[in-house]
């Protein structure tokens, strides 16, 4: 059984009731996960499911940003060592010229 929150004493009611409202269908077996963890974390089951969405998105962009830091990083190794396969092949290139 869910206890829905007294409205009156949450601070965000009127914010809350301006958020857009999203109807969707859900395997029962998920439905009741859902209910289950609501329930032990002392959530409503739309601040679970707002938590866990907001949390996977924050955790995908988190990802993102860390493979883009990545990118980069090899990027800038590329560049360092092309420059110094230039400097190499003039070197080798002046040396063979010498002979």
């Amino acid at each position: 059984m869910v206890i829905a929150p007294c409205f009156k004493c949450q601070p965000n009611f009127e914010k809350m009731r301006s958020e857009p409202q999203v109807n969707i269908r859900l395997p029962a077996t998920l439905k009741i996960a859902i209910e289950d963890q609501a329930r032990k974390n002392g959530r409503s089951i739309t601040s679970e499911i707002v938590t866990r969405l907001q949390t996977s998105i924050e955790s995908e962009t988190h990802h993102d940003e860390f493979v883009v830091r990545r990118v980069e990083v090899i990027e800038d190794s590329l560049k360092r060592l092309e420059a110094t396969m230039q400097v190499l092949c003039k070197a080798f290139l002046d040396k063979e010229g010498d002979n």
